[in-house]
């Protein structure tokens, strides 16, 4: 009787598992996938309250960005950190303009740029990430353009750094 029953069980698991994909998790490289995968993207932020202000949006291309990683795609998520930079960004530049913005990434940069130093405000650590980030974004355009993990992590953990340094620059707005 016990037999039959494990059988039966047994032919429902199996045929349950046959329709369901399953993907390994790649946790080598810098970061601590599990960790990541469990927690999300606030052990990434110096500031805990950073995570709290940033948009939905924003919060959901990081977190994407650490699946594909998790999963062996950095291209994909090159990709997906630079438009969650790109996100920060056009909210930076909301505020210093006080319009939304819907400018493309080199001009929504050039825009926050002109707009920092009309107002003086100090932006050295953000400019650099910026310029960092025009190159990476030049050469993510092309398609032929394939990112290692170790890059497409750097480019992430740069990403989380640029957000913050934006959010530091809203908080003198």
């Amino acid at each position: 009787m016990l037999l039959e029953h494990i059988s039966r069980i047994e032919s429902v698991l199996t045929k349950e598992l046959e329709n369901k994909i399953y993907l390994e998790v790649d946790a080598s490289g810098i970061l601590n996938y599990p960790e990541l995968l469990e927690n999300g993207i606030s052990n990434l932020f110096s500031k805990k309250q950073v995570v709290k202000k940033l948009p939905r949006i924003i919060k959901n291309d990081l977190n994407e960005a650490i699946r594909t990683l998790a999963c062996n795609a950095p291209t994909a998520s090159v990709m997906v950190s630079l438009r969650a930079v790109e996100a920060a960004l056009r909210e930076l530049c909301k505020k210093l303009t006080g319009k939304e913005c819907r400018l493309g990434w080199k001009n929504t940069l050039d825009k926050v740029e002109k707009e920092l130093k009309k107002r003086n405000l100090e932006s050295k650590n953000l400019e650099g990430y910026l310029d960092h980030f025009r190159i990476v974004r030049n050469e993510a355009d092309h398609p032929e353009r394939v990112f290692i993990k170790n890059e497409a992590e750097r480019i992430l953990v740069n990403s989380v750094y640029a957000i913050e340094e934006i959010y530091k620059i809203t908080q003198r707005i």
